[in-house]
């Protein structure tokens, strides 16, 4: 279990935490899943490891800033109070370590999803949508432009009229599901 005050890890049927001295309260997580610190500020409990992955306090360049008007709106304190919250987080390496494993099981999910993604789009064959791999296509063929007609006619004279040709015999493409357009 971890302590809910400092992110410390605690001995098995602690009452106090050896790191802090704080009471153990019922608020810990068990080892099964030690991403879960909760702090308390103004009387809410705040997810540390929570706040710390999504402004990425864990790193030298952070987004403390953010992080405590976040926390500041969630508990309703000072701006002070909440200044010195996140500066706490930022000192609390236990804390800090859960963000920073925590952040690195996210970015190996997401690359895993990308890869299985990008892998099922390369397996499809026909014509699909490139960003949500959807069949649900609707095709349209370009014709004549009469603008680049109209800009030809001005540069060229009569012969521009042919400028309204240009790459009117590009497909165009629209997903139905998700709406990104795309040509050939």
């Amino acid at each position: 279990m971890f302590c809910s005050n400092c992110g410390a890890k605690l001995a098995d049927g602690a009452k106090f935490c050896s790191n802090c001295g704080a009471k153990v309260a019922n608020t810990e997580v068990a080892d099964s899943e030690p991403k879960k610190v909760l702090w308390m500020l103004n009387g809410v409990q705040v997810d540390v490891v929570d706040l710390a992955v999504r402004y990425k306090l864990y790193k030298k360049r952070n987004d403390g800033i953010n992080a405590a008007k976040e926390a500041r709106q969630l508990t309703g304190c000072s701006l002070r109070d909440s200044v010195t919250f996140i500066s706490s987080i930022k000192s609390n390496e236990n804390a800090l370590a859960l963000a920073e494993e925590k952040a690195a099981q996210i970015a190996l999910e997401a690359e895993q999803a990308k890869k299985a993604f990008d892998q099922e789009g390369e397996e499809m064959q026909g014509l699909f949508c490139p960003k949500c791999h959807s069949r649900n296509i609707y095709i349209d063929k370009k014709g004549y432009s009469l603008t680049k007609g109209i800009v030809g006619t001005a540069l060229l004279g009569p012969l521009g009229l042919i400028a309204g040709k240009h790459h009117s015999n590009r497909l165009r493409y629209t997903c139905m599901d998700c709406g990104h357009k795309w040509h050939d």
